[in-house]
């Protein structure tokens, strides 16, 4: 089967103590952990393929591009607010998912849309601070010392290497975009009630204790783009994000791409596509966008 046709997705959405959680484009297989029990998968909710899951259409929509570790779609898309502080948490790397099946690396990218004045993350540990510190920190309860304090502003692009120490904070709504993974180590929790489980021994296993620093990451040179309209925000081994500003249209080629719109609306090939939705342009298929939209693009390695 050959797919040649945009794929729009149902939002799933996910209450969370500290605010919602909206999965834009996602396909987990279920097996998640410290994520809780819940809907993993995307489904169409346009075109030829509506009511049809993300995982049926898969491996035609993606070409030559890898599948994830359990055969599903190698990104996960989310729209997070935070209207209070989220935990201090860490995501397993790769080295620690090779001794631990049931670990999933994860990397993540913020791209803030929103952010109250003063609002800020939490975003790697401070210099000098070692396993055992760390732990005692946990365990007296004032954690959020040793993590450094970041005020952000609407615009900026975040780029989180698993084993970073993190946590978004109140006030904020970001874009993010991550490796297919749920797998989260809660290193403190702000000693929010009702208590949730805390991940100590496997979030000081995974954790990074070196200076955070993404400028290797960053990224602005776009090809091919004689309108102007692409700016590059980030590259990484999981995938690459640039902005995009469509004020009448948009082409698009025929590698896979994912588009998340912050703004405006889309028509492409008789899907609407609206603020707060994503679409999947499937490997193979090229055409151009009509609107006025400002959206992420996200590609694969």
């Amino acid at each position: 089967m050959i797919v040649k046709h945009p794929l729009r997705f149902a939002p799933i959405h996910k209450p969370k103590p500290w605010g919602e959680e909206i999965w834009t484009l996602a396909d987990l297989d279920g097996a998640v952990l410290c994520g809780g029990i819940g809907v993993t998968q995307s489904v169409i909710d346009a075109g030829p393929y509506a009511g049809c899951s993300l995982r049926a259409l898969l491996p035609e929509i993606c070409g030559p591009h890898s599948l994830a570790i359990d055969g599903g779609f190698p990104l996960l898309c989310k729209i997070l607010e935070a209207r209070s502080d989220l935990s201090l948490q860490v995501h397993p790397t790769s080295a620690y998912a090779a001794l631990h099946p049931e670990a999933r690396p994860k990397s993540e990218a913020w791209y803030v849309l929103d952010a109250d004045e003063g609002a800020g993350i939490y975003l790697g540990l401070k210099p000098g601070l070692t396993p055992e510190r760390l732990k005692d920190a946990v365990l007296l309860g004032h954690a959020a010392d040793h993590v450094v304090y970041r005020p952000v502003h609407r615009g900026e692009l975040y780029y989180l290497p698993a084993g970073t120490c993190h946590a978004l904070g109140a006030g904020v709504r970001v874009a993010e975009v991550q490796s297919p993974s749920d797998t989260t180590f809660r290193l403190y929790d702000w000693h929010r009630l009702p208590k949730r489980e805390l991940h100590l021994s496997e979030a000081l296993a995974c954790a990074d204790f070196l200076p955070w620093d993404q400028s290797r990451f960053l990224w602005s040179a776009i090809e091919g783009d004689p309108m102007g309209q692409k700016q590059g925000l980030m590259r990484g081994p999981e995938f690459s994000m640039a902005l995009c500003v469509c004020s009448q249209s948009l082409a698009f080629d025929e590698d896979l791409q994912v588009w998340m719109l912050l703004e405006g609306e889309l028509l492409v090939e008789g899907v609407t596509v609206s603020a707060g939705e994503t679409v999947l342009l499937p490997y193979g298929y090229a055409g151009v966008a009509e609107g006025q939209a400002v959206l992420i693009e996200i590609r694969l390695p």
